[in-house]
């Protein structure tokens, strides 16, 4: 008997053609409606996803600002408790003061304070001092004759009705029960100052009001919530301690921005939530991290007192876990979400199915197309109709036809195009020859330019020192050795400026350094070796051209520096290369204040002019020469 892996492995075998035709049949690749299918599926996932997303956040928000706004109603109703009870207690302070204050028997004053406590078991302790801070009467005798001035509820209570913020009651503490968790008794202060039958000051009333009482209080209001929820309260003092709370928190001082919030992170705030009657107070919650590393779901109210009582700055703060509070509002909005996909997948596969019956035309085309493209015998099937499967089997027909027209047209072009590729081969050989023909002569010609500024000039001075020799060796033969030496240094320049052209032959500065670089360095070696002022003044724009245009400036600067030192005899040589705003054209311009000459005199054997202006017209560049006889000369290339 097969074991169950086994039974599992066979069955897959027994299912695979049956997948392997289900994914033939849902392959993207293989078909249009498989594709349209494909895009069904995931824009119905998207959107359910989509919609289900936003309904569950909606209903989450709502749920959370249900249940914020209840923890703020709360929190609000505590608050406005207090401030009303306080407010209430500074009241029967203030008519107990007037009463005690009209008499002067210490013990019908005494009387008066302990009924007041036998009525009110929120007073802890009730106690008239006169103006000097000496107790005079109290309930149970508590403190009679001691020295209070030092009590803020004495120096508060001369001036004004008075609520003082919680503290620890030391003064009284050895004479009050112990608390069951041996606590130190913490109170409020009420008081207010006494006035006799006429008017005056004569003391002060006070009271401690019991912490206790504040304790039952908060119990009270909350005891619905708390009951069915994990909900604590907190009261907290203006400088933010915590003064009732889970004991962890006791007198710990909070995070300012928990009652300061960012308006950007207050959760679903509602201002009007938790209003009591006639109060100008407001709450609103919050989803914050507290000092225990936990989130909780946190609703604020600040109490700014009620009538005459301007309120001792608390703020109440009930607060549950957010994994409780917002868990009922979680499962609503994964709810939500569940039922969006399953209603997503429902309208997937109605529209999967759609789509295959509404492609099932094309599907017949695609194959009646591929029968065609290998050139078997087929028709395109024409559907009725005016839909568009309908119009494109009326196109593909039409095209195929029209196909098999073009393809009878094109085996008769093929041959005439054949014969004019065969033309067109032997005109491009032809042209290839006469340019390469073009660029050996034009090569020809710039050797020559290079020879005839080179050695011809040197080889023709040395010809003429030479005659001058012979001439010199016949009349005074003792002066041929300097002639001599003469000749050699002619021959010894003509052999470096022949290693020179044949440097330059080899060597290209515009295409290492740019046309700008090489001309100030040609120019400068050229001061230097033949004792000449120079200056160079260049575009910054320009010092990058390094084409065959700007190696064909540099000869032609070359040869202008060879005719000013053979000819010139110039001391000042000005260079300028720029371009033209109107024009945009690149102008270079070579000033010397040598002999000039007359440009429009002869020409004949002025080889390097001419050569200058080949050079200007390989490049289609146009040369000005200026010149007179004692004025100097300037040559402009200018690029066209």
């Amino acid at each position: 008997m097969p074991s169950p892996s086994q039974r599992i492995i066979n069955r897959a075998y027994t299912l695979r053609p049956m997948l392997s035709l289900l994914w033939g049949w849902l392959d993207p690749r293989r078909s249009v409606a498989a594709r349209l299918a494909w895009v069904v599926v995931l824009v119905s996932l998207l959107l359910s996803l989509l919609i289900g997303l936003v309904v569950g956040t909606t209903a989450k928000n709502d749920a959370v600002r249900a249940v914020g706004s209840l923890h703020a109603e709360y929190a609000q109703q505590l608050a406005d408790q207090l401030d009303d009870n306080l407010n209430g207690r500074l009241q029967n302070v203030q008519i107990m003061a007037g009463l005690v204050g009209t008499r002067t028997n210490p013990d019908r004053q005494r009387a008066l304070l302990n009924q007041l406590r036998t009525a009110s078991s929120e007073y802890a302790w009730i106690g008239l001092a006169d103006l000097n801070g000496k107790v005079i009467a109290a309930t149970d005798h508590v403190l009679e004759g001691e020295d209070v001035t030092g009590l803020p509820w004495f120096a508060q209570g001369k001036n004004k009705p008075w609520v003082g913020e919680v503290h620890d009651a030391l003064p009284i503490a050895k004479w009050l029960p112990v608390t069951p968790s041996d606590e130190p008794f913490r109170f409020v202060d009420v008081t207010a100052p006494a006035k006799n039958a006429q008017g005056q000051t004569s003391g002060v009333l006070g009271a401690y009001l019991s912490w206790g009482w504040i304790q039952s209080v908060e119990q009270r209001i909350l005891a619905p919530l708390s009951s069915s929820r994990s909900v604590e309260a907190l009261i907290v003092s203006a400088k933010g301690q915590v003064l009732l709370g889970p004991e962890t928190l006791l007198g710990q001082a909070l995070d300012p921005k928990l009652f300061n919030p960012d308006p950007s992170t207050v959760t679903g705030a509602d201002p009007g939530a938790g209003q009591g009657s006639g109060s100008n107070q407001s709450a609103y919650f919050v989803t914050a991290n507290w000092p225990n590393k936990l989130t909780y779901l946190t609703s604020l109210a600040h109490g700014h007192g009620q009538g005459d009582f301007k309120g001792l700055g608390w703020t109440i703060v009930v607060r549950e876990p957010a994994s409780t509070a917002l868990a009922p509002a979680d499962q609503l909005q994964w709810r939500v979400l569940l039922f969006g996909l399953s209603a997503g997948l429902l309208a997937t596969a109605l529209g999967v199915w759609l789509t295959r019956r509404i492609a099932q035309p094309l599907n017949q085309i695609a194959n009646a197309a591929e029968r065609i493209q290998r050139n078997q015998a087929a028709q395109i099937p024409l559907f009725k109709g005016q839909d568009e499967v309908a119009h494109v089997s009326r196109v593909l027909n039409s095209l195929v036809n029209s196909l098999e027209a073009r393809n009878r047209d094109l085996q008769t072009l093929n041959a005439t195009l054949e014969q004019r590729v065969n033309e067109r081969t032997h005109e491009i050989e032809r042209l290839s020859a006469e340019s390469e023909r073009a660029a050996v002569g034009r090569e020809r010609l710039r050797m020559a330019r290079d020879l005839h500024d080179t050695l011809a000039h040197t080889l023709a001075g040395l010809l003429t020192q030479i005659r001058l020799t012979r001439k010199i060796a016949l009349r005074d033969p003792k002066a041929v050795a300097g002639e001599l030496a003469m000749v050699e240094q002619a021959a010894q320049q003509g052999l470096q400026e022949a290693r020179l052209a044949v440097t330059n032959l080899r060597a290209n500065p515009v295409r290492d350094l740019g046309l700008a670089s090489a001309l100030e360095q040609r120019l400068s070696n050229f001061a230097e070796q033949y004792r000449i002022y120079t200056s160079f003044n260049a575009s910054d724009h320009l010092s990058a051209m390094d084409d065959e245009r700007a190696e064909t400036m540099y000869r032609v600067f070359e040869e202008s520096l060879r005719n000013i030192q053979k000819h010139a005899h110039a001391l000042n040589v000005h260079v300028l290369l720029k371009r033209q705003q109107e024009t945009g054209q690149v102008v270079m311009s070579v000033c010397d204040d040598g002999v000039g000459f007359d440009p429009a005199g002869p020409t004949e054997g002025h080889f390097g002019l001419h050569g200058m202006r080949e050079q200007c017209d390989l490049i289609h560049a146009r040369l000005d020469v200026t010149s007179a006889p004692g004025q100097g000369t300037r040559v402009d290339v200018t690029m066209l």
